[in-house]
C-alpha cells in the first residue's frame, strides 16, 4: 500500500474517532446506550452457531433482507468450498438483523459494523478474516439506496482483507447529507481501493462501472446470481408453524392474491380498487399486501387512512394472528415472511422495483404494473424484470386501471397464467450457474485452498 492511501486511512480514522465520540455523546444525552469499545458488542447476542476463534472468517455485508436472499446459493457453494471458515454477516440496517440470523443460524451476525476505529480494529484481529463479500450493493461508495459507513472497506483496506463484490450494480448517486458529501469527496477512493474484484450479471452494468473509471481487469460479467436461488431450497423462511396454518387456512378456502414489496400509494391504490373489483364476481378473493416501506409511518398512514375513508377492513401482520379473523385484507408489517404468502398464492403481483423471481420459485403467475411505471435504472431488480417481460414471462398490465379485469381473468382461466410460469421455468433454468463461476474465479483470482483455513 502506497504512503499516500495510508495518510488518507489514518486521516479518515481520525475523523472517524470524532464521529463515534461524537455520537456516544449524544446517545449518552438522549439516556441512550453509549457506542460500546468491545466489538462483542456488535453481535446480536447468541448468534455463536457452528463460530469458532481457532477459525479463519469470511465476512459478508449485505444491505437488506433481499440482498442476503440473494445470495443465498452463493453462501451454501461458499460454505462447501470453504467448510472451515466461520461466517459474519453484516446487515445494512440494524432492524435487518434478527432476520439475518433466523436464515443463517450457523452464522454468527453483527447489528451494525462499528464505526470507531479502535473497536473495528479489534473486529479484525479477532476475527482472523479471509476476505470479505458485499452483495449486490454498493458497488461504489454514494450509488446505493441505504447509507454505506466507509468504516467496513476501510478497515478492509487497512487490514489487507480482500472484498468482492457479487451480483454487482449501481443505483443513481446518493449522498444524505452534506456529511456524507464530504465524506465521498475525500475518502471514496479508500472505497475503490479496498475492493479487488466486481462480479457482475450484465454488460450494461459493466459498461457503466467502466465509465467510473473502474478497469475492465477488475469486471467479470458472470449472469445473475439470482437465477441459482428460485428452484433451490436456500433461504427457506424459518419455520412458524402457526403462520404457515394460518395462511394454509386462508388459501384453503379463499382466492389469494399476495402484492409484495408495494411502494408507491397510486400502486397500493390500485391493488386495492382491483381487487374490490373482482371480489364483486369472486367474492372469496382476499388481498396480501405488502408494502416495501414499512417503517415509513407517513407512507403507512396514507395507505390505512384510504382504507378507511373507503370502510374497508383490513388487518396488520403484527397484530396476533387472532386478530386478523376473518377479513380479506391483510397488511403485511413484518420483515422476512413474504415468502410464506407467496407459496399459498393465487396470484403473485410484484410491485415496481422489486424483484419479479421471488414468487416464480413457488411456480406462480407473476403480474406487474405498467410498463413506463418502471425506474429503468441499472440495479438488477429492474434488469430481471426486463429480461423476463421481453421472454413474455410477466402478465403486463397496460394500466393500473385493467388489473381488476386482468385478476378476474387469471382467477377464472388458470391455463392463461400456466403459460407464462412454463416461459420463466424455460428462462430461469438457461440462466442458472452464476455462483460457481464467480467461487470458481474468485478462489483462482484470491489463491485460496478449498477447504483450508
Amino acid at each position: 500500500m502506497s504512503i499516500l492511501n495510508k495518510i488518507k486511512i489514518f486521516i479518515y480514522h481520525c475523523v472517524a474517532f470524532i464521529y463515534a465520540m461524537a455520537l456516544a455523546s449524544k446517545r449518552k444525552a438522549s439516556s441512550d446506550n453509549a457506542i460500546s469499545e468491545r466489538i462483542d458488542e456488535y453481535f446480536l447476542p447468541d448468534t455463536e452457531g457452528g463460530f469458532t476463534n481457532l477459525a479463519d472468517s469470511i465476512l459478508i455485508y449485505a444491505a437488506t433482507v433481499g440482498e442476503l436472499r440473494a445470495a443465498s446459493v452463493f453462501i451454501q457453494k461458499m460454505r462447501q468450498t470453504w467448510p472451515n471458515c466461520n461466517l459474519i454477516i453484516v446487515p445494512g440496517q440494524r432492524q435487518y438483523a434478527q432476520t439475518f440470523f433466523e436464515t443463517h443460524s450457523y452464522a454468527r451476525v453483527m447489528i451494525e459494523f462499528p464505526s470507531a476505529p479502535a473497536v473495528t480494529d479489534q473486529f479484525f484481529r479477532q476475527n482472523r478474516i479471509k476476505f470479505c463479500v458485499f452483495v449486490e450493493g454498493p458497488s461504489l461508495h454514494g450509488y446505493f439506496p441505504i447509507r454505506q459507513d466507509l468504516s467496513l472497506p476501510v478497515g478492509c483496506l487497512k487490514h489487507q482483507v480482500p472484498i468482492v463484490i457479487i451480483n454487482a450494480c449501481l443505483y443513481k448517486k446518493q449522498l444524505h447529507s452534506r456529511i456524507d458529501l464530504l465524506e465521498h469527496r475525500l475518502f471514496s477512493g479508500l472505497f475503490r481501493l479496498s475492493v479487488k474484484h466486481w462480479y457482475v450479471p450484465t454488460a450494461e452494468i459493466c459498461a457503466d462501472l467502466r465509465k467510473h473509471q473502474i478497469s475492465k481487469h477488475n469486471i467479470s460479467v458472470v449472469g445473475d446470481i439470482k437465477f441459482d436461488n428460485v428452484f433451490s431450497d436456500g433461504f427457506q423462511p424459518s419455520a412458524n408453524q402457526e403462520l404457515e396454518a394460518y395462511i394454509h387456512g386462508i388459501g384453503s378456502n379463499n382466492r389469494m392474491i399476495v402484492a409484495g414489496s408495494v411502494n408507491a400509494f397510486e400502486e397500493q391504490k390500485a391493488l386495492v380498487l382491483a381487487w374490490l373489483h373482482t371480489r364483486s364476481s369472486i367474492s372469496d378473493t382476499v388481498l396480501i399486501l405488502a408494502p416495501r416501506y414499512i417503517n415509513d409511518k407517513n407512507m403507512m398512514a396514507r395507505l390505512t387512512q384510504f382504507l378507511r375513508d373507503r370502510g374497508i377492513e383490513y388487518a396488520l401482520r403484527s397484530e396476533t394472528i387472532g386478530a386478523a379473523g376473518n377479513k380479506q385484507l391483510i397488511i403485511i408489517d413484518t420483515f422476512g415472511e413474504l415468502a410464506y404468502f407467496y407459496k399459498q398464492a393465487d396470484i403473485a403481483f410484484a410491485g415496481r422495483g422489486h424483484g419479479v423471481l421471488e414468487p416464480m420459485k413457488y411456480l406462480k403467475p407473476v403480474v406487474v404494473g405498467p410498463h413506463e411505471c418502471w425506474t429503468k435504472e441499472n440495479s438488477t431488480s429492474y434488469l430481471l424484470y426486463q429480461e423476463m417481460r421481453e421472454n413474455q414471462a410477466l402478465i403486463e398490465c397496460s394500466s393500473y386501471a385493467e388489473l381488476g379485469g386482468l385478476f378476474l381473468k387469471m382467477l377464472e382461466d388458470t391455463a392463461f397464467g400456466e403459460a407464462y410460469v412454463q416461459r420463466y421455468m424455460r428462462v430461469i433454468k438457461g440462466k442458472m450457474g452464476a455462483s460457481e463461476k464467480i467461487i470458481e474465479h474468485m478462489s483462482n483470482l484470491l489463491n485460496l485452498q478449498s477447504g483450508a483455513n
